[in-house]
């Protein structure tokens, strides 16, 4: 009979072999004692470990079928068909691109961690503060129709007081028509010229002088 190949101390998935298991299965294979990431225990034959088994069954719990139940899969599953699938429809705006979906969040259970608590009814998933950038915990947000709108390649992204946005939402967070406050930044004004409280009327010809010349 060969030497038993010893597999304590070793991981396959989220399972570690703590110990051989003194069950056999009915056949005589072996089974080891795992202890797996979320707590729980299993015991597995050596055949299934790193195979059909990875987990104590949580795995397969979060990402299977009462998941799909929650109202934020379909959300996931979307963002992970269009930037890893290239038959999904939208796959050539997204994954044909170069936008990916950073590690942690092709899970579900770590996406729902991260984004549920801050889900609203209606939202949809933004990439934001960099709009052209990848899916993650530090570049998405659940935004507004208007938002995601306003929150295009083509947008016009400023430093405002307030941080990086880009003009529309300057405009609004001021209190001043878009179409003025676009015009100002197109004439090169600077931070402190445009959200200067002094500087809320609408333009003159001198004022469209004078964001020439600062423009110079």
């Amino acid at each position: 009979m060969p030497a038993l190949n010893n597999l304590v101390g070793k991981r396959f998935g989220k399972l570690l072999v703590v110990a051989l298991s003194p069950e056999r299965t009915p056949r005589g294979g072996t089974r080891w004692i795992c202890k797996c990431d979320c707590g729980g225990e299993a015991t597995v034959r050596t055949v299934n470990l790193g195979r059909n088994t990875n987990s104590c069954g949580c795995a397969h719990y979060s990402q299977g079928r009462l998941t799909r139940k929650h109202p934020l899969w379909a959300k996931w599953s979307g963002m992970i068909a269009r930037c890893t699938q290239p038959g999904s429809f939208m796959y050539y705006k997204y994954g044909g691109r170069g936008v990916m979906v950073a590690d942690r969040w092709k899970h579900f259970p770590h996406f729902l961690e991260d984004m549920e608590a801050s889900y609203f009814l209606g939202a949809t998933l933004d990439r934001y503060p960099i709009c052209d950038g990848n899916y993650g915990p530090e570049n998405t947000r659940w935004a507004t129709a208007k938002q995601q709108t306003r929150n295009r390649r083509c947008s016009i992204m400023i430093d405002t007081p307030w941080g990086r946005m880009n003009v529309a939402e300057a405009a609004e967070r001021i209190g001043m028509p878009r179409e003025r406050f676009s015009t100002r930044v197109k004439l090169g004004w600077t931070m402190e010229q445009l959200f200067d409280p002094r500087n809320s009327q609408p333009l003159t010809k001198w004022d469209r002088r004078k964001g020439k010349r600062a423009a110079a």
